[in-house]
């Protein structure tokens, strides 16, 4: 077991040192999800703890901000998504959450032109060895 050595345990609380905790009141939670991803719209499957099952009204309504993330800031609409679904999702997880999928999408539209580059130049390269063997005929 190892004790208390203030040289390597030296964290400051950050408690106010004369309020009661144990009252009642709002406290905010900062809460740390697996691999820092965000959940918003889904939920820990209660059988299976590797497996999230969606939560089909939460991600409409986080179909709705993300047109509005455009016209008011992170923190307003993170604050009506909040609200309107009673799960809390922060502005920054809400910035993250858009900006990755935005890459996503982004990267699948790249994806999708190099596939179309592909198949062009697969049809062409059949097209000359068709051209080519049958010259030879």
């Amino acid at each position: 077991m190892n004790h208390y050595n203030p040289n390597i345990h030296h964290r400051k609380s950050i408690r106010l040192k004369d309020y009661d905790y144990s009252r009642e009141g709002l406290y905010y939670v900062t809460i740390c999800c697996k691999n820092r991803a965000s959940l918003f719209g889904y939920i820990v499957n209660n059988e299976d703890n590797n497996t999230l099952d969606l939560i089909e009204y939460e991600l409409e309504a986080l179909e709705v901000a993300r047109k509005y993330v455009k016209q008011y800031s992170y923190r307003e609409v993170s604050n009506w998504l909040s609200t309107f679904t009673e799960r809390y999702i922060s502005h920054i997880g809400l910035m993250k959450r858009v900006k990755r999928e935005q890459k996503r999408k982004n990267k699948a539209r790249t994806l999708r032109v190099w596939s179309e580059y592909a198949e062009k130049a697969i049809q062409a390269a059949k097209k000359l060895e068709e051209e080519r063997t049958s010259s030879r005929a």
